[in-house]
């Protein structure tokens, strides 16, 4: 067995592809996404975890170690999945916000790629009859999303994603059916 010398590193390239794809929180027994294929690419140091004692935050934070991954990169490529229940983005979303999923499935395909400092990629999400909870009132629509990642900071989980573009269509109000013919409303 070779063991990285504390001072120096040796390169490391992995290139990891599912043919299927099932991903479950672990707190959770049901999957949220289903698909055809993943592929994982890590490229860099072979200094992935100094200490087995040190926390994930620790590890993120600690500027030697940080230095030392200043090279590596990891993508992630999905394609052809489904998100099977958009309340599982739900976990993303601050908790004060008033809006929030409430069903429905999307497909989903995305390339990501991330380094110590940067990331960025794409994102496309395409949904029939997503179901979405504002304050008191229940929305159902068809979504297309195609998230551009400009740039961001992974370790503060903050990415641009000007340039993006979301579209809803086909939009029904849950509810009692009324006629509107005023021009005081709008969407």
């Amino acid at each position: 067995m070779s063991k990285t010398p504390a001072d120096a590193d040796s390169p490391l390239k992995l290139d990891i592809h599912y043919d299927t794809l099932t991903a479950t929180r672990m707190e959770e027994s049901d999957a949220f996404l289903r698909g055809t294929a993943l592929r994982l690419a890590y490229s860099g140091s072979n200094f992935i975890l100094p200490d087995p004692n040190m926390s994930f935050k620790e590890l993120w934070s600690d500027e030697a170690t940080r230095q030392r991954r200043a090279m590596n990169t990891f993508d992630v490529a999905i394609d052809d999945a489904k998100v099977v229940d958009m309340s599982a983005f739900n976990y993303y979303l601050p908790s004060e916000a008033a809006f929030a999923f409430a069903g429905g499935q999307t497909a989903l395909n995305a390339r990501v790629s991330l380094t110590e400092d940067t990331i960025n990629g794409n994102i496309d999400l395409d949904s029939a009859a997503m179901k979405v909870q504002v304050d008191n009132q229940s929305f159902e629509a068809d979504l297309d999303a195609d998230i551009v990642i400009q740039s961001g900071v992974p370790r503060n989980l903050k990415a641009n994603i000007s340039g993006s573009s979301l579209r809803l269509f086909n939009v029904r109000v849950d509810g009692n059916e009324e006629n509107f013919d005023g021009d005081y409303w709008s969407t």
